[in-house]
């Protein structure tokens, strides 16, 4: 990126590329902003460019005007699924959750195995209060996701917090423990923890209140590191 913008600095996709290593790699917040904003400012007309400034609003907390730009962002590239995906999940962010809910059915009717689709209808049900078809979607989800992909954990964490908030204390333990099951795995394998585990980990346990999460078992969750910042982009 700073390759490309030191040979063009009027190029939009360079000033774009800088602003998303700043986000997800250098968590240099003000930086990644200012490269976002100049991006627009050279092509206020490029989706990807719109898309990734919206993932950077949503980390900043500030969830309504995030998707107002994934709402951009589709306007401008209506054909992609995946841009629909991230208006739903920015929309659920922004606790537009009615919104949320209608543009993922939508979406579904389509595409009815896009696990991350169901997983967002899962939230908004969750946070409606509809436990059932909460737990419904994420069952889905995980039954269609492949069992090797690194998804399936974020989805089998988002039932146990489905379980959990719905009061199924017992199944959303199991998850809990199937979960520190696959970080011991892991740890052995990659010598690191993985980032897709301790993120899910804490999406179950903090339903569960985290110190206490096993405490039927004379067991504690304690997450005591976190892995370096480029492999968790979305934290």
């Amino acid at each position: 990126a700073l390759l490309a913008i030191a040979k063009d600095d009027r190029l939009p996709e360079g000033h774009g590329a800088l602003a998303l290593a700043k986000l997800h790699y250098d968590w240099d917040f003000a930086g990644a902003e200012r490269e976002f904003k100049r991006a627009l400012e050279l092509n206020p007309n490029n989706a990807d460019i719109r898309h990734g400034y919206a993932h950077y609003l949503m980390a900043m907390g500030r969830m309504a005007e995030s998707a107002a730009e994934s709402k951009l962002a589709l306007d401008l590239d209506p054909v992609d699924d995946g841009l629909t995906d991230c208006l739903c999940w920015h929309s659920f962010a922004a606790r537009q959750y009615d919104n949320s809910i209608q543009m993922a059915r939508n979406l579904l009717e389509r595409v009815p195995d896009d696990t991350w689709e169901l997983a967002i209808l899962g939230w908004d049900y969750e946070q409606k209060g509809m436990h059932e078809q909460a737990i419904e979607e994420f069952k889905k989800a995980v039954e269609i996701e492949p069992k090797e992909s690194p998804l399936q954990t974020f989805l089998v964490a988002g039932l146990g917090q489905a379980y959990a908030s719905a009061g199924m204390r017992s199944d959303a333990e199991q998850i809990l423990r199937r979960l520190l099951e696959c970080r011991v795995l892991l740890v052995d394998q990659l010598e690191r923890d993985p980032a897709e585990v301790l993120v899910g980990m804490c999406q179950v346990a903090l339903r569960l209140d985290l110190v206490d999460a096993l405490h039927g078992d004379g067991h504690r969750v304690m997450v005591l590191d976190v892995p370096n910042r480029s492999s968790l982009p979305f934290l």
